[in-house]
């Protein structure tokens, strides 16, 4: 008897000292800006803004945007609608599981324009009512 009380106790020490299951690995989040999109988003529709900072004319910027979809199911960017030229997205196409992030690169190419530039680009998410709207600042010098 006072064996198996000794091994029991043994046994506990040892799982405390060892701090129990290991704790679950969280992923890294992705690196740029993070757009959540919620079922709120779908429904009501939605904006945020991608700063690019100072640049020179002429120059051309490439930045990533990641969508993390948190509705209720799996998310589907079904296509963008750019509304100029200077504006060029590359993605994948595929469903986003809850949780999961979506990388967007987004590219964008300032020749010709100069001073303080506001772009807008539409995404259209499957389920939503509006399109989630994109703006892209920029200050050319």
């Amino acid at each position: 008897m006072a064996r198996c009380l000794g091994l029991s106790t043994l046994l506990l020490l040892l799982l405390s000292a060892c701090g129990g299951p290991a704790p679950k690995q969280q992923r890294p989040e992705p690196v740029g800006k993070v757009v959540v999109i919620t079922d709120s988003l779908l429904l009501h529709g939605g904006s945020d803004t991608l700063r690019l900072g100072v640049l020179r004319s002429g120059e051309q910027a490439r930045t990533r945007l990641n969508l993390r979809n948190e509705t209720a199911q799996p998310m589907l960017l079904l296509g963008e609608e750019l509304t100029c030229g200077c504006i060029a997205l590359d993605y994948e196409r595929k469903p986003i599981a809850k949780s999961e992030y979506l990388p967007l690169q987004v590219d964008f190419d300032s020749r010709g324009l100069w001073g303080w530039q506001l772009k807008l680009f539409y995404l259209h998410l499957h389920g939503a009512e509006a399109p989630l709207k994109i703006y892209v600042e920029a200050e050319l010098e």
